[in-house]
């Protein structure tokens, strides 16, 4: 190991040997390989160069991290025991942005046997920048990967020799052009070297990037004159559709930082219209502006430009469904659809469109040709959640800040229905749970022992429950509907519970059936809503939504057939899903007056009673009326699968709840006076439980006991 001092080669014509040239006499011959700093370069004597120096160009200082003047170590290496290459893979790009305006046109079979002659004898290595020259214009060429017949995949570096195969990336600046590139010396630099999905960062949608990757990517990676033979075109739209927190953005913005591409615009939909009658198509043209310059410069070796549209419902709604004076919408969406198949299509642009609300853009959109790869990116399966879980703890586990108690298996067992940024937001309050307990409450801005910070299960099963998901159980209204207490009063209830738990249990297991649908009737106040949600509440579903009449006072009738729709469609995006249509005949409006109701609403319900779930999807709706002659005549009742009565409190049953209330009558004389006497022989569980709480707050007289009544309590109570 001996030292030289770096200096610059002296000549032009020396930087584009890619020798290192040293003194005479310095004890380094011609032809002799010196190993700088790991990369490998043969020597080259010359007598311009001082003795006690080295001679790097630009390229090779920045390669071999050296400077001017720097005292530099080097060896000398046996060119016999360094493996030869069979292929090389070169990125071209000019050494200069300046100078000549001119796009360099290179002729690849002219080239390549000057660059083979140029570089043999010479060591490559990934990441290594060589000099050359083309029609007195300076060039770079990158290494991209090296192979050797071994196909080892460890081995970085190897000698170049007459036999090696030179390969060429795809040029990425418009100011270089190749030409009679055969397809066997084209590599696609569209995605860098060993990519994997993985290495997107992205947990829980595996499938919908493989898919995105065959539908969109594959035939641009495949040599063109395979693609020809084939007569298939490229897609040019990806629509990825879904709940909002599902990835959608994630998978777009991942993708385009990853991708070799420099063409990348990125738009949000509303952005592109405005107030000037014309500007917006002037927008939507100018977005394509760039590839259509490139496309009539390069034609087919034109480099990909990918256009990335957000919040794309917002700019291409059903045509005719807006109304306003200019046509603005409609306009726009003409011209998009003009910009991807017109007179002049473009074959080098790639559209990524994101929307929540897949049903309101126009269907002309969506045919092939157009958008018609459509990625529906879904709330994530266990293993995806786990996966989701792994990516956003993995810092925090490199570091020792995860607790050894934490198990990730069992939060994503549990986080059911979460989205991917319903599960981030989740790590991110677990976090905060955990540097809370380093605050001083007296001193919020001093900490104590933010070294000892760990974060803990318990941190974890906190977030849970604070963090309810967008696509979870309505647990507030399921609450509600249940405040006055569930109360198991006899057989006739665990009959009740068995029956309809079984249609549960059949749709759960079923190979077969995607939906089932049960009405529960009976007279006004027989726990017709609380049974229904009490039965949700146990059966484990992820997904219960309640549509209730309460949510739409006011409403219009099409604001209100748009608000069922949503909860069905969000009940389509979860695997097991509950939906309670409650108190039916409130929902459509009726009144016995005249006969009236809103037959928009009915349509809506009777609509989605017969809709089937998508694949893989189960649903089942509890219906409930207080009305059982309306519904047979609206035709609701045939609609359901299945009807229950539920039926008033007989004597027995009462006695039952009042006991399960803790309430008593002072003796046994007062409590057949009441029943016997003073109650009806059935009653609604509804009634009873009011004239219970009733009568404890009319008590009369002194009685032992805070939940203890007499005969005349109950008597004032029914007055």
């Amino acid at each position: 190991m001996k030292g030289l001092r770096v200096v610059s080669t002296p000549t032009d014509p020396m930087t584009l040997t890619n020798y290192v040239y040293v003194a005479p006499g310095d004890g380094i011959h011609s032809g002799e390989s010196l190993e700088i700093n790991g990369h490998i370069y043969r020597a080259a004597e010359d007598s311009l160069i001082k003795s006690g120096t080295i001679a790097l160009n630009a390229r090779q200082r920045s390669t071999t991290h050296s400077g001017i003047s720097e005292l530099i170590s080097f060896k000398k290496i046996d060119p016999r025991g360094i493996v030869p290459l069979s292929c090389v893979k070169l990125e071209i790009d000019l050494a200069s942005k300046f100078g000549s305006p001119n796009q360099l046109v290179i002729d690849v079979i002219e080239f390549v046997p000057e660059l083979r002659r140029m570089l043999d004898g010479h060591v490559l290595a990934v990441g290594q920048q060589i000099v050359a020259s083309h029609a007195e214009r300076k060039l770079i060429l990158s290494v991209r990967t090296v192979e050797t017949d071994g196909a080892d995949p460890t081995i970085s570096r190897g000698m170049m020799n007459a036999a090696t195969l030179i390969l060429f990336g795809r040029t990425k600046t418009p100011a270089i052009q190749l030409v009679n590139l055969p397809d066997e010396m084209t590599t696609s630099t569209l995605f860098p070297e060993g990519f994997t999905f993985s290495a997107t960062g992205i947990g829980g949608l595996g499938p919908q990037l493989e898919e995105i990757f065959r539908r969109a990517f594959e035939s641009r990676l495949y040599p063109k004159s395979i693609i020809r033979k084939l007569k298939t075109r490229h897609v040019k739209g990806v629509l990825l559709h879904g709940p909002p927190g599902c990835g959608k953005t994630l998978i777009a913005k991942r993708l385009s930082s990853m991708l070799g591409c420099k063409n990348l615009t990125i738009v949000n939909g509303p952005e592109l219209f405005d107030k000037y009658i014309g500007q917006t198509e002037a927008n939507i043209r100018k977005l394509f502006q760039d590839a259509e310059v490139e496309q009539r410069t390069h034609g087919e070796d034109s480099a990909l430009h990918i256009i990335v549209f957000d919040e794309f419902d917002s700019m291409v709604k059903h045509r005719g469904s807006t109304r306003d004076s200019t046509g603005v919408n409609d306009s726009a969406v003409n011209q998009l659809l003009a910009k991807m198949d017109g007179p002049e299509e473009l074959n080098n642009i790639l559209l990524i469109a994101m929307t929540n609300r897949k049903d309101l853009i126009d269907e002309a959109v969506l045919r092939p040709g157009r958008f018609e790869v459509h990625i529906e990116v879904n709330i994530p399966d266990e293993a995806g959640r786990l996966e989701i879980f792994q990516i956003k703890t993995k810092d925090m586990s490199a570091n020792g800040l995860l607790a050894p108690d934490v198990d990730l298996c069992d939060l994503a067992a549990r986080t059911k229905n979460y989205t991917g940024a319903e599960i981030e937001g989740i790590v991110n309050n677990a976090s905060s749970f955990a540097t809370h307990r380093h605050i001083d409450p007296l001193n919020p801005t001093k900490f104590h022992d933010p070294e000892k910070l760990q974060i803990f299960q318990d941190d974890f099963e906190k977030a849970i429950a604070s963090f309810k998901p967008m696509l979870g159980v309505a647990a507030d209204v399921l609450d509600r509907l249940t405040s006055d207490g569930i109360y198991p009063y006899g057989p006739s209830w665990a009959e009740l519970v068995s029956f309809c738990g079984s249609y549960f249990d059949t749709i759960r297991s079923s190979t077969r059936l995607s939906m089932i649908s049960l009405l529960l009737h009976g007279e006004a106040g027989t726990g017709k809503a609380g049974l229904a949600a009490h039965l949700a509440k146990i059966s484990g579903f992820p997904f219960v939504k309640v549509v209730h009449p309460a949510q739409y006072i006011g409403m219009t009738e099409l604001a209100k057939c748009n608000a069922i729709r949503e909860v069905f469609e969000d009940a389509d995006r979860s695997p097991l899903s509950v939906v309670i249509l409650c108190d039916i005949e409130r929902l459509i409006e009726f009144v016995h007056l005249g006969m009236r109701f809103s037959n928009a609403v009915l349509q809506t319900i009777l609509v989605k009673l017969k809709h089937r779930p998508s694949s893989g999807k189960k649903l089942i709706i509890l219906g409930t009326s207080s009305n059982l002659p309306l519904m047979h005549e609206l035709q609701i009742e045939e609609a359901f699968h299945a009807s229950k009565q539920l039926m008033p409190l007989n004597r027995d049953e009462q006695r039952s709840i009042l006991t399960q209330m803790g309430v008593s009558f002072v003796n046994a004389e007062e409590e057949n006076t009441a029943f016997n006497e003073l109650l009806p022989k059935t009653i609604p569980v509804k009634k009873f439980i009011v004239l219970v709480e009733r009568a404890l707050s009319l008590r009369v007289g002194e009685v032992a006991g805070e939940n203890v009544l007499t005969a005349d309590d109950m008597a004032m109570a029914l007055e």
